[in-house]
């Protein structure tokens, strides 16, 4: 049996992921241009 308390675990834990993976694409999206541009 999981407790309401590690539940709201869980859910924070995929939130910070789900805010992680947006914040890793936006940076990954600035920082491509810069790589095809330094290899063009």
């Amino acid at each position: 049996m999981l407790s309401p308390h590690n539940e709201e675990q869980d859910v924070k834990k995929k939130i910070m992921m789900v805010v992680g993976a947006c914040l890793f694409l936006i940076a990954a999206a600035q920082a491509l241009p810069l790589f095809f541009g330094i290899n063009a």
